[in-house]
């Protein structure tokens, strides 16, 4: 939802509009982001009530991809821009994005 979505972007951690299972994910997010994970032993053992190794790595993986695709594309200064028309794109619609996150934060497969 809407109010969800600004929850996440601001004061996650006070937000009602989640549920403890998405700010665990939040706040690893930001942990992998910051490059402290290895050092948040309560995420970590939080997260595993949620999710299994392999979802967790999943999660983590997605994690770290973002973070790749956001340094090299402020490193290099580069503006996303529309393929040229016939031209294949990875760009997924917005529903189709927000039911996998949604899938994803409810821990669905």
């Amino acid at each position: 939802t809407e109010e969800q979505i600004e929850a996440a972007e601001g004061d996650f951690e006070n937000s009602p509009a989640l549920t403890e299972k998405e700010k665990c994910v939040l706040r690893w997010a930001e942990l992998v982001t910051k490059n402290e994970a290895k050092h948040d032993e309560k995420c970590w053992e939080e997260l595993k009530t949620y999710y299994n190794p392999q979802e967790l790595i999943e999660l983590t993986v997605v994690i770290c991809h973002f973070n790749l695709m956001n340094r090299l594309n402020d490193t290099l200064q580069l503006e996303l821009e529309t393929p040229p028309p016939g031209m294949r794109s990875t760009k997924v619609p917005p529903e189709r994005l927000g039911r996998y996150a949604r899938d994803v934060l409810a821990g669905d497969n």
